[in-house]
């Protein structure tokens, strides 16, 4: 048993007694609905299922306590687990700016967040081994693993850690990727490539017992990545709350963007909460706190007259949103956020823009503006033509008198040679 306050926890009697809880549907461990597990027998069904968690206050420690619906297996002589690699992300406040989580993971979290829990039982020594991360990826803080086979990870780190924070109050966000070795994946998360590449179509003979299907990307020895596509998330299951999970991991729409959950709190079980009419029953931990919406464009670079992803959150439900290009205003498009204020758009940018640093503003009547900085390349040229530079004009000019010249003498000629053949 772990003795201790239970800041949340979702059902775990031998914990004692339980006020609240964060729960993941069960059988969601399949990303967007398209990723599919190793074929290698270590990574059995359910193990990479999130179900709930728990987080506790004991003392000077503070316990997190992950369930997974399937069995957790330490096939690799990991420190309680080894083909998982758990990340727990706490949010900053109630900032709403789109952030990425650690590297290799490919997903970003609907706000920044200060602390990055990892629980990984392999590889002490690599960069992002298990520890407490913060915003800057520095590691502040270790993580101790107690690991129950039948489906309950406990990651314990220091409370001192998070000195300020109030961990009751926060939101989070908790993903579940398989874990690397250095050189097989950036950040010691293992690559989710596309389902031709797990079935065995162009890659290396590991990539099918070893690696999830069903993503974007096909392996590559060329990158650090060792993946040619990572627009798709590398987590099997993420927390979504009422978001439905194939829509928030859909990386076709653009970048995969997770959102935080509140720690659920239940009705003390001694007492009728409805009996006390003077009791502030508080916010609604689902509700959206009200924040500032926020964009972030796919890879922030775009030749005039090319198209670029424009992805946002923050806005208000069903809302209708201008999509425009600063300094000199461009209207992009019309876009509309979803039902949780989320939205995905592909824009064209003007052939005529100017090369350089430019804005893109996403704007709602009721949620405001959001802006986020673009840089416009030059356009390429047109297909079948040649690029012309300020050195080409002469010799174009040239070229073209010549031409002229060539037309009026042959022109002239043949006048003389009509008046002669006319003269009496």
């Amino acid at each position: 048993m772990i003795a201790g306050q239970c800041l949340c926890g979702p059902r775990r009697s031998t914990l004692g007694t339980l006020p609240g809880s964060v729960e993941d549907p069960v059988g969601d461990d399949n990303g967007p609905g398209t990723y599919t597990y190793p074929t290698d027998g270590a990574f059995n069904p359910g193990s990479f299922d999130l179900t709930g968690l728990d987080v506790y206050r004991d003392g000077d420690l503070v316990r997190f306590v992950i369930a997974t619906h399937g069995e957790i297996h330490n096939p690799w002589g990991g420190s309680g687990m080894s083909p998982q690699r758990l990340n727990i992300y706490v949010r900053d406040g109630s900032s709403a700016a789109v952030t990425p989580m650690l590297p290799g993971t490919n997903t970003f979290t609907e706000g920044a967040w200060t602390y990055a829990i990892v629980a990984d039982g392999r590889y002490a020594d690599a960069a992002f081994s298990g520890g407490v991360y913060d915003a800057d990826h520095r590691r502040v803080g270790a993580v101790t693993l107690d690991v129950d086979p039948s489906g309950s990870i406990v990651a314990t780190v220091p409370a001192a850690v998070f000195a300020g924070s109030d961990l009751a109050a926060t939101g989070y966000q908790v993903a579940m990727f398989s874990d690397a070795e250095d050189g097989e994946g950036v950040g010691n998360v293992r690559p989710i490539y596309s389902a031709q590449c797990a079935q065995g179509i162009d890659r290396p003979d590991f990539v099918g017992p070893f690696r999830g299907g069903g993503g974007a990307g096909s392996f590559t020895d060329q990158d650090p990545s060792r993946d040619t596509d990572t627009s798709d998330s590398n987590a099997f299951d993420l927390f979504t709350g009422a978001r439905p999970q194939p829509e928030v991991m859909d990386w076709t729409r653009g970048p995969v963007i997770a959102p935080y959950l509140a720690l659920e709190r239940a009705a003390d079980p001694g007492t009728d909460p409805g009996t006390d009419p003077g009791a502030d029953p508080g916010p609604d931990p689902g509700a959206d706190p009200g924040t500032d919406p926020t964009i972030v464009i796919a890879g922030g670079t775009v030749a005039a007259g090319g198209k670029v992803t424009v992805t946002g959150a923050g806005f208000a439900p069903t809302e209708s949103l201008q999509v425009t290009l600063h300094s000199d205003p461009v209207d992009l498009a019309l876009a509309a956020s979803d039902a949780w204020g989320a939205f995905s758009t592909v824009v064209t940018v003007p052939r005529d823009t100017p090369p350089g640093a430019h804005r893109i503003e996403v704007r709602g009547a009721a949620s405001g503006s959001a802006w986020a900085n673009l840089t416009v390349t030059a356009a390429a040229a047109p297909t079948g033509t040649l690029a012309v530079t300020g050195a080409d004009v002469p010799i174009l000019l040239l070229t073209a008198l010549a031409l002229l010249a060539l037309v009026a003498g042959a022109a002239l000629r043949h006048v003389r040679s009509r008046l002669e053949r006319h003269r009496p």
